[in-house]
């Protein structure tokens, strides 16, 4: 699910034998999704950037949504692309299911840099991002809960052992509140 900046709220479905996934939208007068493009499923993730862009992840690609006129752009990963988040400083990241954390660059429609477990990273399945108000990601994966320090390109992973609820974490679990505390979901309950 994801609300975009005109309060529209979309919603992706897998294929599941022989029905298939979409892309949908919600209609407030008829108050029911509707097909948005029957193309477009198993999206693991979606998100709006700050321009307005909604991007979507499926197993092996990077999708860039087009809202109007459905030509849709899509970049291959190579992994499921299960987070994509944009932080303040308009750094655009995608988390994958293998593939570590990744730098996508917009422009350039590329990988720009990759942290995996060689760099510090605590897992290679990425299941969710956020940043805190001092410039840092924290990523959850399917071993902890890594910060992230991007000016610095430096991790500090946290684990059970540090107070988490344990050390797996939920796909899309997570959310940052008013108060700028963040939660992230488990198998557990939330940290």
């Amino acid at each position: 699910l994801c609300i975009d900046r005109k309060q529209q709220l979309w919603a992706s479905t897998l294929r599941q034998g022989s029905l298939y996934g979409a892309l949908y939208k919600f209609n407030t007068l008829s108050n029911r999704f509707e097909a948005f493009d029957i193309n477009l499923s198993d999206l693991f993730t979606l998100n709006e950037d700050r321009n307005g862009t909604l991007w979507g992840g499926n197993l092996n690609q990077l999708v860039k949504i087009d809202k109007l006129i459905r030509k849709h752009h899509f970049y291959q990963i190579g992994y499921a692309v299960r987070a994509i988040y944009e932080d303040k400083n308009k750094n655009f990241w995608i988390g994958t299911e293998g593939g570590g954390l990744l730098l996508f660059d917009r422009h350039k429609s590329r990988i720009t840099e990759r942290y995996t477990t060689e760099e510090g990273l605590c897992n290679d399945v990425v299941l969710s991002i956020q940043d805190d108000l001092k410039g840092n990601l924290w990523i959850s994966t399917y071993n902890g809960l890594a910060k992230f320090n991007i000016s610095k390109r430096k991790f500090d992973n946290y684990y059970q052992g540090d107070g988490l609820q344990s050390n797996q974490f939920n796909y899309n679990a997570a959310l940052t509140l008013r108060s700028g505390e963040m939660l992230f979901g488990g198998i557990k309950g939330f940290s």
